[in-house]
């Protein structure tokens, strides 16, 4: 196996027992400043309202997926880059940014939960699902144990360099 293929498995799995209410909230001062007045809300089928922006078009759509501590708004600069060539959606993760608190343990299995239904309830199609950092593990989880319509998928790892020392 490719050293870099375990590196970028291993930058996954780094938050694999992540527990507790962490989140990066967005406060209304912040949002109006931000860009986050381009937001949209989604009421999920659980009864909790999930965040994103949304900008562009395209045949694929690029479904992106905050690190731990961020928000959608870490995408802006790729979205602004993209969006002439593909339909470019970044989600709010429960309890992150102007995303309702979750009423679910924080695992990765559950915020797969999360993309899947937030996947099926927008009705997506030739997904590329694209993850940073906890993002990463989470876009994993999600092709692993859920029935996402994702097709491919976009993994950015951690800077590891200095915790696998030889």
């Amino acid at each position: 196996m490719p050293r870099s293929f375990i590196l970028l498995l291993l930058s996954c799995l780094s938050f694999a027992n992540c527990s507790g209410q962490m989140g990066a909230a967005v406060s209304k001062s912040d949002a109006s400043e931000t860009n986050y007045s381009n937001s949209k809300i989604i009421k999920m089928t659980n009864g909790q309202s999930l965040a994103y922006i949304e900008k562009g078009s395209g045949e694929q759509t690029l479904l992106m997926i905050h690190g731990l501590g961020n928000n959608s708004l870490a995408w802006k600069k790729m979205m602004e880059n993209l969006q002439a060539d593909f339909r470019c959606i970044a989600i709010d993760l429960p309890n992150y940014g102007l995303s309702q608190a979750a009423d679910h343990p924080f695992t990765m299995s559950a915020f797969a939960l999360t993309v899947q239904q937030f996947s099926l309830k927008m009705q997506l199609q030739n997904v590329v699902l694209i993850g940073h950092s906890m993002g990463g593990q989470i876009a994993m989880t999600t092709v692993l144990e859920t029935d996402a319509p994702i097709r491919k998928m976009v993994l950015r790892r951690l800077r590891i360099r200095n915790i696998y020392r030889k």
